[in-house]
This record gives C-alpha cells, sequence and structure tokens, in this order.
C-alpha cells in the first residue's frame, strides 16, 4: 500500500487512513493519529498539519484545531493549549494570537 493507506492481515485492497491519522511509510498494516497540536482533516493523509496560531489540539488524533477562548491566546503554531492574558490584557474574541492591553 501506498503512503497514506493501509492494510491488515488477509486484506484484498488497501484502506485511507481515517481522518486525524497518517501513516508516511509504504506497506503498513495500520496508521498513527496525529499528535496533540497537529491534526489531519482527510483521509488517505500522509502527515498532519500543525494547528495555526489562535487555534489548538490538546488531543491526539484530532481532525480540527479548536479556537482558543475569549481571554486566552495562542501566539505559535502547533498549540496544544492556550495560555491565559495576564493581568492588564484581555482578548474578547476566540482564535486570538496575542493579548491587548487595557
Amino acid at each position: 500500500c501506498p503512503a497514506g493507506q493501509y492494510s491488515t492481515s488477509g486484506s484484498t485492497s488497501c484502506q485511507n487512513c481515517p481522518a486525524g491519522q497518517y501513516n508516511s511509510i509504504q506497506s503498513s498494516g495500520s496508521c498513527l493519529p496525529c499528535p496533540a497540536g497537529q491534526y489531519s482533516s482527510s483521509q488517505g493523509s500522509t502527515s498532519c498539519q500543525d494547528c495555526p496560531a489562535g487555534r489548538y489540539s490538546s488531543n491526539t488524533g484530532s481532525t480540527s484545531c479548536l479556537l482558543c477562548p475569549a481571554g486566552q491566546y495562542s501566539s505559535s503554531t502547533g498549540a496544544t493549549g492556550c495560555l491565559s492574558c495576564s493581568a492588564g490584557y484581555y482578548s474578547s474574541s476566540q482564535g486570538s494570537t496575542s493579548c491587548q492591553a487595557c
């Protein structure tokens, strides 16, 4: 099977890795879950993508990334969680990449 697909013992065909999983090598018998901070939104992925800034994924096997809630932010890609705004700073919307001074 090509990368992005797998087959189990006795299979007659290859199957696409499900969304949230990937396989970067040929002739594999399984797919791996995307690590926390990354996601795969489509089947047959050969790699996972980092969550963009302002979003995060705290679990493995994610098919999408969540928006940081208001009052928190994520300034880097591949975040596994969001940071709270410090005292004297705020973020009023979801998906913030930074906090603003009051």
